[in-house]
């Protein structure tokens, strides 16, 4: 029996340790899941962020389109009105030069100008004779559209 008994002792031991070794390796294996759903819920976490951020980053690229496209716009209609105000001043100073009872080659010139709902209207009267018909090229060089 002693034989048996310390077999037995022996095998018990053994057991004991190899089920304390399993414990450990259990606790281990239970660190490393909980550290690894840790890991995997701030990587979800950092993925949630991301799209925030990237649809933050659209959000803001689409108001820097739109700005860009209204500083151009305005940049163009700037363009726009101070080509009209030199176009205007220069009908101002032709129409002050016959006004002032200038005459060019004989003919008294008077000019007026209106702007209508953003077109550019010019009557111009030789001695009360309408010039577009007999001058266009004369038109076209005092106000080009």
């Amino acid at each position: 029996m002693t034989e048996k008994q310390a077999l037995y002792e022996q095998c018990k031991s053994e057991l004991n340790n190899a089920n304390y070794q399993m414990g450990i390796y259990k606790n281990e294996m239970t660190e490393k899941q909980a550290l690894y759903e840790q890991c995997k819920s701030e990587l979800n976490n950092a993925n949630y962020q991301m799209g925030i951020y990237k649809n933050e980053m659209t959000e803001k690229q689409s108001l820097y389109e739109q700005c860009k496209a209204k500083l151009e716009e305005t940049n163009r209609q700037l363009e726009m009105s101070k080509e009209e105000s030199t176009q205007r001043q220069a009908l101002r100073t032709m129409y002050n030069q016959t006004e002032r009872g200038k005459k060019s080659n004989g003919y008294n010139f008077k000019a007026m100008y209106n702007t209508v709902s953003k077109s550019r209207y010019i009557s111009v009267f030789l001695n009360g004779i309408h010039l577009p018909r007999m001058y266009p090229v004369l038109l076209n060089t005092i106000w080009r559209n």
